[in-house]
């Protein structure tokens, strides 16, 4: 089932019908897919520099339990949370990956080591890892990008967290028409180790936002206790959340 929030496309329903409406898009062109966070909303209302970089997003899942259960709530039907790190997951396992035509792009050289060794990558020459430093200089944000062009991936990983990957993902789509992108945030992390995943029982009520609080309170303070609720507060007074 498609719907539109906030002029951002959305893929509902269960998990694998998500799955399966994503993998049929790769038959007509390369896509952006962004499982989409309450910060992901935030930042497009609060922040119309970023408006343009979204408008390139072609799919959003379910990435927040908190709009997955309103989304539910407000339809009536059983939609099932369809998470970054999961996302890539059964994405991994059920498309035919080309040797060398797999990017992973993140800000830990470290976590993408430990990457490589849980998605049990045993050949280096099977996927190339590419580390941007959240210090980065535009020079060398220049490089990295210009070395991903000429590759000419089918699939492209971006997990350096929002807004920044969906500035990135903007900047390579018109020079990579064919490749997917998926700007999967933490997931690099969470799937790595490299990050700590809240408990089971906390993702599944809707509390991992408070686990990541407590995990990172000085990187995370401002997006769960001001500029989300900022923004439910706000769409709740629009009554606009679901158009």
């Amino acid at each position: 089932m498609k719907i539109i929030i906030d002029q951002l496309n959305f893929i509902i329903g269960n998990f694998d019908q998500v799955i399966v409406a994503i993998q049929n898009k790769f038959k007509t062109r390369g896509i952006t897919v962004l499982p989409c966070s309450l910060n992901d909303l935030a930042t497009k209302k609060f922040n119309p520099n970023y408006e343009i970089y979204y408008q390139n997003v072609d799919v959003c899942t379910t990435d927040s339990m908190i709009l997955t259960k309103w989304l539910s709530y407000k339809l009536g039907l059983k939609i099932e949370r369809v998470y970054g790190p999961d996302l890539l997951l059964a994405l991994f396992k059920k498309t035919n990956l080309e040797p060398g035509k797999t990017f992973f792009l993140g800000a830990n050289k470290q976590m993408l080591e430990q990457l490589k060794n849980k998605l049990a990558i045993k050949n280096n020459n099977q996927f190339n890892f590419i580390t941007l430093s959240k210090t980065a200089t535009e020079k060398e944000e220049e490089l990295v990008l210009t070395t991903i062009i000429k590759a000419k991936p089918n699939f492209l990983w971006l997990g350096i967290g929002s807004p920044k990957q969906i500035e990135l993902a903007y900047k390579l789509r018109k020079q990579l028409p064919k490749t997917h992108i998926f700007c999967v945030g933490a997931a690099l992390d969470f799937i790595s180790g490299n990050k700590k995943q809240a408990p089971i029982w906390m993702q599944k009520n809707g509390l991992e936002w408070l686990f990541r609080l407590i995990s990172e309170p000085q990187r995370l303070w401002n997006r769960y206790l001001i500029s989300i609720p900022k923004y439910i507060f706000l769409k709740l007074i629009e009554k606009l959340l679901l158009k």
